[in-house]
């Protein structure tokens, strides 16, 4: 049996209520450079030991790719799947700068989620899930 676990994210991602703001996407997209992936990075991790330990391990990606992914995501966000993926659990860190806490919490409203003191990239909760 498989149990699909979503970790600080939304199946909405660009979305007012349940994921990104698109005003806040669109930003990031049009301001998207090496420095403020460095900062969005800095914000994802929210401390800089965890920052450190996530640069050691991250895919070295171009930033051009970086922002095709997005211009992906900005196109297909709005679709929707004609069948819907089922996730069984959710993991939400109540400190997440990427997607506001109360916007995941209603975009999981239908799944059971669970609110952990973690930030977007909670490295501990990836060890123990992992094990």
């Amino acid at each position: 049996m498989s149990t699909y676990t979503a970790i600080d994210g939304a199946p909405f991602p660009i979305d007012d209520e349940k994921g990104i703001p698109a005003q806040l996407f669109k930003g990031t997209l049009d301001t998207l450079s090496d420095k403020t992936l460095e900062k969005f990075r800095f914000r994802m991790c929210g401390s800089k030991d965890l920052f450190n330990y996530f640069l050691e391990r991250a895919p070295q990606w171009d930033i051009e790719d970086l922002r095709s992914e997005l211009i992906v995501i900005e196109k297909t966000a709005s679709t929707k799947s004609p069948t819907a993926f089922q996730w069984h659990q959710a993991y939400i860190g109540k400190e997440d700068r990427i997607f506001h806490v109360e916007n995941q919490k209603r975009a999981w409203s239908d799944t059971a989620y669970t609110i952990i003191d973690a930030t977007h990239y909670p490295e501990q909760l990836f060890k123990h899930l992992l094990k």
